[in-house]
This record gives C-alpha cells, structure tokens and sequence, in this order.
C-alpha cells in the first residue's frame, strides 16, 4: 500500500448499545472516510451505532449476524468472506470478540485476502488460551490497543512482534468541541448566579462512574466553597435519580445539586462548566468525556486509572487522584475553584493538547500509519 493509496477498509461493530466501543469505531471510520479512504460499516441492524453511521452517510452492512457464534458462524463465515473479496476490501478491522472470531475464522479457512486487525478497547484483558494464541499469534494481522496498559498485557500474553501491535488513543472532533456555544438558557435552567462556579460529572449513571464519590466531595467542598454549584448530567443507566438523592442526604445535604438527564448540545454542558470532575472507579479505556471537556477548555480532577490517566495530563491539565478518595478530589477541585488564573491556563493547556495530539484526523492518520505498516510486514 502506497501512503497516498485509497484504501477500502472494512470495520466491524457488533454493539448494541452506544458506549465508548461504538463511538471508537464509528468516529474513527468517519474520520478515515474524511481522509479520502472508502470505509464500510457492518453491524448488527437496528443498533445505535448503525444508525448513526447511516446518519453520517456512512456506507453501512447489516446482513452479517456478527453477534451470533450459532446456528450463524458458518453462513457468517462465507458472507463475509464474500463481501471482503467482492469488496476488495483491503483492511478489516474488528472492534468485538464475536466479530473478531467470524473474521479469523474466515480468513484462515476460507481465505479472504485483507488484513485482519483487532481494536481492544476493553477493561478486561486478553486471556491466554489455546483458543486466543491462534487468534492473535497465528491469524491477526495486527492489535491498535487504546492504552498502553493494554499493549503491555498483549505483549505479555501472546507472542506477537512489536511493529504488529500500536496505542491509538481515541481522537475526537476537536472543530467541535472546541467552539463555544451559548449558554444563557442552561445558566438560567440551572438558576446560576454570575459568582457561581459549576462543578460538573457527564455520563451515564452507573456505580463505575463514581457518582457517590462526586456527591461525597461535593460535601467536603460545600463546607469552604459558598458559591459550588454540582451539575450531574447523564442518562439513569444502573443509578436512579433517587439513588442520587439518597447519597445527597447522606453525604452532602447542603451542597447545591442539579441532575439533567440529557441535552440538545452536550457543548452546554461542556461550556458552563468551570471544573470537570471524571471520579471513575474503573473502566474508562478510552475517557472520550475526558477529551470533550479538553477541547472545550477546561481543566480536569480525574481518576488516575487506564486512559484517564495517559490522557489528563496531572498539574499541567488537571489532576489525577487516587480512586474513591473523596477528600482528594475536593482538595484538588477546591485548588481551581479557588485560582481562577490557574483554571485557565489549565484549561488552554488542555485544548491545546487535544488539538496536537487528539484531533480526528491525527487519530484516523495514526490508524492508517499503523495498516500501511502492517501491509508492508505482510499477512499472517
């Protein structure tokens, strides 16, 4: 593959729901496609990310039953070997096990000509069975890992050379989120005063968001801070609204708290928001809200764990605490409350950071850096 050569790249998304593996490879796909490249999305129909890939204008397939191993695996195989080579796709990039399988699977048994590369972007690493060695040491191509403690327990777990396996970080659409919005109508839902100062945590309502531990160091702060206000924004998932006002009473009864489920324009958020707070107590292998309020220029207290902490950059962008330490995060939410020249140039730092290094077409130029040279090693 020549570096100026079009590609026809094939990416595979079998998930059901919109969660950060989605956004990865829908966002990534867009961005190659913006990149001149002819890219295809297959996933199960009916699905968020297939929807919005239509949405995007995205070539998209929906015939692959790529989240059934049975009675489907074999038919699966041979569509999909089909499609590869009618296609003449020349990169196929699995984003989930199942579909990972189907395209080993074939690539081995039935001989579709295109590379195979897996994206891992999970908090669970790689297990080391028979089953697992022949995927990765003996027909994938090449592993993109989001964080480089993934690349570290694929080294360890497969025999897999070094130029065959790369950290790609999620990117993000920096012309975006970077642009201001106005935000006189959340100010005013929120009942915001000028000399209020919002503290804000953006995602689903889940125990593994650290929504407890936000509610109890919004406590610790209310107690120094008159003028805190905590905005809570994201859908009920395995947390209730009531389960947040139950923490409210128990550890933070006089702190100012507002809960929003969702808005038109996540940038108002982003944007009235002086200090972002990301108290996650695991997962975030890809910390895509870490990047959106980044770009939008605002410092960050997060959790020192997986892709937060190779993506907020501590005491230059932000701060990473130790998880569940609700003393540490108002200690260091309290320091930028307090510092509003340090808010700033944390806030600069941050969106110049993504705009260097996590802007979508860096990370679609990554990605594609990363096949071409797995071209020229040449197939498994």
């Amino acid at each position: 593959m020549e570096s100026n050569e079009t590609l026809n790249i094939l990416h595979l998304v079998n998930v059901r729901w919109y969660n950060a593996c989605a956004y990865y490879a829908l966002e990534l796909a867009a961005a190659q496609s913006d990149l001149g490249h002819r890219v295809i999305i297959a996933g199960d129909p009916e699905t968020p990310v297939m929807e919005r890939a239509d949405q995007r204008g995205l070539e998209v397939n929906t015939d692959l039953k790529l989240s059934s191993y049975f009675p489907h695996l074999l038919q699966n195989m041979r569509n999909l070997t089909e499609f590869v080579n009618s296609k003449k796709i020349g990169a196929v990039i699995a984003h989930r096990g199942e579909a990972h399988v189907a395209a080993a699977l074939a690539k081995r048994f039935m001989g579709y000509n295109a590379l195979l590369i897996r994206v891992r972007g999970d908090v669970r690493l790689p297990r080391n069975d028979i089953f697992n060695r022949f995927l990765y040491s003996g027909v994938t191509d090449g592993v993109i890992c989001t964080t480089k403690k993934l690349k570290v327990s694929y080294k360890r777990a497969f025999n897999i050379e070094s130029e065959r396996i790369a950290v790609i970080p999620a990117g993000i659409d920096f012309h975006h989120f970077s642009q201001p919005v106005e935000t006189g109508l959340i100010r005013e839902k929120l009942g915001l005063k000028s000399a209020d100062k919002v503290v804000s945590i953006l995602g689903r309502l889940s125990p593994v968001k650290g929504h407890e531990v936000f509610v109890k160091m919004a406590g610790f702060i209310n107690e120094n801070i008159e003028n805190a206000q905590f905005l809570i924004a994201g859908k009920e998932f395995e947390v209730t609204r009531d389960d947040l006002k139950s923490m409210m009473e128990d550890f933070a009864r006089r702190a100012r708290f507002t809960v929003i489920a969702e808005v038109d324009d996540v940038r108002e958020i982003l944007n009235v928001t002086d200090v972002a707070v990301i108290p996650s107590l695991d997962s975030e292998m890809i910390a895509r809200t870490a990047l959106e309020f980044m770009a939008a220029g605002k410092p960050i207290v997060a959790s020192d764990i997986n892709a937060l902490s190779e993506t907020v950059d501590s005491d230059r962008g932000g701060y990473l605490i130790t998880p569940a330490d609700a003393e540490g995060f108002a200690e260091a939410v309290s320091l930028l409350l307090n510092d509003e020249q340090l808010r700033n140039e944390f806030g600069a730092y941050n969106k110049q950071r993504v705009k260097n290094n996590y802007a979508s077409e860096i990370w679609a130029k990554s990605s594609l850096d990363f096949v071409e040279s797995i071209f020229e090693l040449g197939y498994k």
